[in-house]
């Protein structure tokens, strides 16, 4: 978010697992996209998911998640229409030398899928889970890593997307090696982070709180222009955000992905 002109606004919110310390955020007064609270939203994720881990620890119950441990970075991570946006600004954000690479590796990813026909059958998935959980146990035998994972450790940690940031395991790590095979246990959460953005997507935009491929991020960018440069008024997106995260349903959108502009079937 821009920070010339803002007005700073504190908050404390109370979750099942316990109190978020206050935060504080600075309110732009001009409008902002979608994309401008991505930001936001990482810090306001790592707070829940703090106290998720903390409220585990005093069951005994610890993260064995760890540096080198790379094996969910082969998962079809999905990303709520903002973190789309936000993603691939930071790509064109990157010298030529940085994001050459990545783009090639992006290119080879989706070439595998459409090679397996898994592109086309994810631009077609209906919103069930079972359809659903087939394609990214399909995607997952690829063995497709990230393209941002770098000798088994995340290159963009800093900025790493919503989902990532929300999966933390509890039991052996061998497990996932397989997770459509092995019981792996995680951290529960009171609510999905990544949910949070896609309904502020859907109530703002007024499309499906739907979640995007990250390999089939660029089609996604393309087809939906007009939305990615819509801006709202900040303080209405921060405080409509807010409300989602404290709202008592927790909907997980079923919604995988379409290459059209929302509002258009495939």
């Amino acid at each position: 978010m821009e920070r010339a002109g803002n007005t700073n606004f504190s908050f404390v919110i109370e979750t099942p697992d316990g109190t978020i310390p206050r935060m504080q955020v600075g309110i732009p007064e001009k409008p902002i996209g979608l994309s401008d609270l991505v930001p936001f939203m990482q810090s306001l994720a790592d707070e829940i998911i703090e106290l998720a881990v903390k409220k585990a620890a005093v069951r005994n119950r610890q993260v064995t998640c760890g540096p080198g441990c790379g094996a969910c970075c082969c998962q079809l991570i999905p990303l709520s229409a903002p973190e789309v946006v936000f993603m691939v600004n930071r790509l064109l954000e990157m010298s030529l030398a940085e994001r050459t690479p990545l783009l090639q590796r992006f290119e080879m990813i989706e070439k595998r899928m459409e090679e397996s026909a898994l592109k086309n059958r994810i631009c077609s998935l209906a919103d069930t889970d079972t359809d659903n959980n087939a394609a990214a146990r399909d995607y997952f035998y690829l063995k497709e890593a990230c393209p941002f994972l770098v000798a088994q450790s995340c290159s963009i940690h800093a900025w790493r997307p919503v989902v990532c940031r929300e999966f933390n395991a509890l039991s052996d790590p061998a497990l996932c090696t397989d997770p459509f095979v092995n019981k792996v246990r995680s951290i529960p959460l009171f609510k999905r982070p990544s949910s949070i953005l896609a309904l502020l997507a859907s109530h703002v935009g007024g499309i499906p709180p739907t979640l995007v491929p990250m390999p089939l991020m660029f089609d996604w960018y393309e087809s939906n222009k007009e939305l990615r440069s819509r801006t709202w008024p900040a303080g209405m997106l921060i405080k409509k955000l807010l409300e989602i995260t404290v709202e008592p349903v927790n909907y997980t959108p079923l919604s995988i992905f379409t290459a059209e502009p929302y509002g258009r079937k495939p």
